[in-house]
């Protein structure tokens, strides 16, 4: 149980960075990104890659 929660738990946080993510582009196109958001948008893809390839290789070292 406590493994689908976890579970639930990314997929929350990944739909939510993505939707931020968007935001952000949204932004980029009106004005300059901040500082804080220029971090936020380099660092949301970042985040993707490393979790995909970790759960990558989670599934196939099982």
């Amino acid at each position: 149980m406590l493994s689908t929660l976890n579970d639930l738990g990314v997929i929350l946080l990944l739909v939510g960075s993505f939707f931020y993510y968007l935001h952000l582009r949204r932004i980029k196109r009106q004005r300059s990104l901040t500082g804080l958001e220029r971090s936020m948008y380099i660092i949301t893809p970042i985040g993707y890659l490393l979790w995909a390839g970790s759960k990558l290789l989670m599934l196939i070292s099982n």
